[in-house]
């Protein structure tokens, strides 16, 4: 059997480059809905995918008005909650070159197998909404919203 830890790294690879390339549709594809992704100032209900491209693509054009050039996301913890469930942990990085532009942040995740798929299941993460607004390596840049 496959360690959760290694099945959640690779969803996570995998989402988090579609988010970066602007394949939303990918990134879209991977979800189950409803789901909810919350912050620690609001939760949102993704409902279709629709509103999922629509919440991916202004977190996406954020990052690059605070001027990031990748965005990574490592695996801390992952355990199976059962054969087709699992719950995880990882820390998020939007960097220019090697540089922070926002505070590295965890978050919570489910991830839920269908069909054969992981699919992301709802997401929870330490961060507010307004602290990804500010790039903290030149606090010069912040994004209105």
């Amino acid at each position: 059997m496959v360690p959760a830890r290694d099945i959640y790294q690779t969803f996570l690879d995998v989402t988090s480059q579609a988010l970066w390339i602007r394949d939303y549709e990918r990134l879209a594809a991977r979800m189950a809905y409803p789901h909810q992704i919350g912050a620690r100032d609001r939760v949102v209900t993704i409902s279709t995918p629709a509103e999922l491209i629509n919440v991916a693509s202004d977190f996406r054009e954020n990052l690059g008005e605070l001027g990031a050039t990748a965005y990574y996301r490592v695996c801390r913890e992952a355990e199976r909650l059962d054969d087709d469930d699992i719950s995880g942990m990882h820390t998020a990085y939007a960097l220019r070159g090697a540089t922070p532009v926002i505070e590295p942040f965890q978050s919570r995740m489910r991830i839920r197998r269908v069909d054969g798929r992981w699919l992301g299941a709802g997401i929870a993460s330490s961060v507010r909404n307004a602290d990804i607004r500010i790039n903290i390596a030149s606090p010069a840049i912040e994004i209105e919203r």
